[in-house]
């Protein structure tokens, strides 16, 4: 979670607090010129990173599925980001002529967007078959789900 998260307030920081460059000093902001070297204000680093963590804890506690759902979310995206898209990004290049490779890699890329595909098929049906099992111990959010307190 944290790791992601610095990302995701990065882009948030930047999105809702844009960089303010005065029209008397129209130079560069940074020795190398690019906006993405600039460090945002700290006040508005910690007001985004405070409210995301807020939105993460409402998101696991209001959703009484939340372990299932990840499970979902995982299955969907994690075989894509880390075999299918690189894959299909290499295929891609060669196509334009910036990567040149042989038979057998041709050949294995072209696997691991199978296995892409199997990945995500058996993920989404272990998910869901969690899911449909446990749906009936879901109680509504923000509920105790512990088992001693359910004996007392």
């Amino acid at each position: 979670y944290i790791l992601m998260s610095q990302v995701l307030c990065n882009s948030l920081v930047k999105l809702v607090h844009p960089i303010k460059r005065s029209l008397s000093d129209p130079g560069p902001i940074s020795d190398s010129g690019r906006e993405a070297d600039v460090v945002p204000n700290r006040e508005d680093w910690l007001v985004t990173s405070m409210l995301v963590m807020l939105c993460a804890y409402l998101v696991a506690n209001v959703v009484p599925f939340f372990e299932e759902l990840t499970v979902l979310i995982g299955a969907l995206i994690g075989g894509p980001i880390s075999l299918g898209i690189p894959a299909l990004f290499t295929i891609r290049a060669r196509k334009l002529g910036k990567v040149e490779y042989g038979r057998a890699e041709h050949l294995w890329l072209h696997g691991l967007i199978g296995l892409t595909a199997i990945i995500m098929v058996l993920g989404l049906a272990s998910g869901v078959d969690s899911l449909f099992v446990k749906w009936d111990t879901f109680g509504y959010p923000f509920e105790c789900h512990c088992i001693e307190c359910a004996e007392l």
